[in-house]
């Protein structure tokens, strides 16, 4: 296979596009959900279950898609996950009912899903050591910048033309997308690869990798700080600090910043030979720090009364949440899989099969939680960010000895495509 000229097919903007969409999807309405309640004559809990379900699409997708993506191919198995994700926009944008809706969303979520997992396949297929570790502060910038873009996006369609206009977007993104990856997608999968381990092998030797397991905690935590915050933020500042669909909307600038911010700083931590577990523990702190700010103020009552400078402080220290974050996700997706190249996309299918049903735990969990006060959301981050520096050190740095280690014949698992 010609890697320099495959390289140069799965551009950067490529990149982007196809790992953007899928968190785009996930937040584009949440400025909508009352809209959406009184479009469908359902209550707000109901409207918020189209969040919740589209994490369970996407669990199974991930699983679908990468085993799909060593069967076929990585773009056959693209073109196929998006088309699907084509279809289910559609008919999410056809729904006159609640229960239609969340059918939809399930469908529409297992197709979006094809970009997250086969898009790292391929981005593992062709980069290896300090270059793969740039190319996803990329993606983690992508991962954090995208669901930013959605209420963003989402509040200005929905002041336009109401809830249902979001997934008429959403279904012209999907097609564009189609359409490109159909004229630009290159075939990523080497030839070595099709000798693949048997599934069950590398489930076993995957699920029994403690630092696998560390890596998928650090990532299901982050993700899980992300959407909590998008889940609970139309609450907080709509209803509380009684800002519109749109100017909640215009917040999410101040994490896009951050986010990009944080991938800027990580591709040049990396490219001066920083070690991963020194940006992760970088990134652990920062989290830990902004969720402990936020929890003092908010329990000492700073937040109860509504003014811009509360605001401005505490988009702030979200902002610096979002960029400790932006840290975290790039380097744990870079590494995670390091030792299974060969079977790379099951591999894949299995480690987000396991870090999105723990991103959809984390995020049920905060819904759990949500009494309509500021004080449950850092609280519960600061939490999160503790479990995270936790599995950094038990699982990743500070391994114990003889604590479920592959075995040296897993250790031959590991093939650099370059």
């Amino acid at each position: 296979m010609n890697v320099l000229k495959i390289k140069r097919s799965l551009s950067v903007a490529l990149i982007a596009l196809l790992l953007g969409f899928p968190q785009i999807s996930e937040t584009i309405y949440t400025p909508s959900l009352p809209d959406l309640a009184k479009g469908l004559h359902v209550s707000e809990s109901w409207a918020e279950y189209t969040l919740s379900i589209y994490f369970i699409g996407f669990a199974l997708g991930v699983f679908l898609w990468g085993v799909i993506a060593d069967l076929l191919g990585r773009r056959q198995a693209m073109l196929w996950g998006i088309g699907l994700y084509v279809f289910g926009s559609w008919g999410c944008y056809q729904s006159e009912s609640i229960y239609s809706l969340l059918a939809w969303r399930l469908i529409q979520a297992c197709g979006a899903s094809v970009g997250s997992v086969v898009t790292q396949t391929m981005i593992r297929d062709l980069y290896s050591g300090t270059r793969r570790n740039q190319i996803f502060s990329i993606v983690g910038g992508v991962l954090a910048l995208s669901p930013a873009l959605g209420p963003f996006l989402g509040g200005w369609i929905n002041q336009i033309a109401g809830w249902r206009a979001n997934f008429a977007a959403l279904l012209g993104m999907g097609g564009f997308i189609l359409a490109y990856a159909f004229l630009k997608l290159p075939e990523t999968q080497n030839v070595e690869n099709k000798k693949r381990k048997p599934f069950i092998e590398v489930a076993r030797q995957l699920y029994a990798d403690s630092k696998v397991l560390g890596y998928a905690i650090l990532i299901g935590a982050s993700n899980g700080i992300i959407f909590s915050y998008y889940a609970e933020a139309p609450f907080i500042f709509i209803e509380l600090f009684q800002l519109t669909p749109i100017q909640y909307g215009l917040t999410g600038i101040v994490v896009a910043a951050f986010s990009l911010l944080a991938s800027f700083i990580s591709h040049r931590l990396n490219s001066k030979h920083y070690k991963h577990e020194q940006i992760i523990s970088l990134g652990c702190c920062l989290i830990g720090l902004a969720s402990l700010c936020l929890t003092i103020l908010a329990y000492g009552g700073i937040f109860a009364i509504a003014s811009s400078v509360h605001l401005l402080l505490i988009f702030g220290l979200i902002g610096l949440l979002f960029f400790g974050i932006g840290l975290v996700i790039p380097n744990a997706l870079s590494q995670a899989l390091s030792a299974y190249q060969q079977s790379i996309g099951t591999a894949s299918a299995l480690f987000s099969l396991f870090y999105y049903i723990l991103i959809a735990g984390f995020t049920f969990l905060m819904g759990a939680l949500h009494d309509g006060t500021l004080l449950p959301m850092p609280l519960y981050f600061l939490a999160l960010a503790g479990v995270m520096s936790f599995s950094l050190y038990a699982f990743i740095i500070n391994l114990p000895s003889g604590f479920a280690i592959p075995s040296k014949k897993n250790t031959n698992f590991s093939q650099n495509v370059l």
